[in-house]
């Protein structure tokens, strides 16, 4: 834009030099513009968050210098918080939700409408652990090693 407006409105500009030194500063200005647009796409970073019936996938990658993938199984899942700090998070319903497996802690920020996706994964969690044999936090194995099914008596 300042290089099209230099040229057809700068005529009145009588002397050669003063007329090219002005080009060249706008040229070297969107230059500049150009190459900032430039830095900003590569480190632009995208940031998805895929929650499955099985898994949830946190993955962050920018074009060129960062590819991070953080895989999590609902079924392993310890602990499941959620935080919301403050007036602006509470009014808009937004905030973070902490995901707790073992040692790996999985944050997932600015999560909009918060409590719907809290229970949401909670019951995703008690959906995988009820497939894969968890009762009460203990699995259906340890269960049957304690008592063997069809050996339990009850008075009647």
């Amino acid at each position: 834009f300042g290089i099209g407006y230099s040229i057809f409105f700068m005529t009145f500009i009588e002397d050669d030099l003063t007329r090219r030194l002005a080009l060249s500063l706008l040229t070297l200005f969107f230059v500049l513009v150009y190459f900032e647009f430039l830095v900003r796409f590569y480190r632009y970073l995208l940031y998805v968050v895929v929650v499955t019936d099985k898994k949830v996938h946190r993955i962050k990658k920018t074009l060129i210098t960062l590819d991070d993938h953080l895989s999590v199984d609902l079924w392993m899942m310890q602990d499941i918080e959620k935080s919301q700090n403050g007036i602006m998070q509470n009014l808009l319903r937004f905030g973070t939700i902490i995901l707790e497996v073992q040692e790996t802690v999985m944050r997932l920020h600015f999560v909009p409408n918060i409590a719907s996706k809290y229970e949401q994964i909670m019951y995703l969690r008690e959906q995988a652990r009820a497939k894969m044999g968890y009762f009460g936090g203990e699995a259906r194995r340890e269960l049957e090693k304690k008592e063997p099914l069809g050996t339990k008596v009850t008075a009647i």
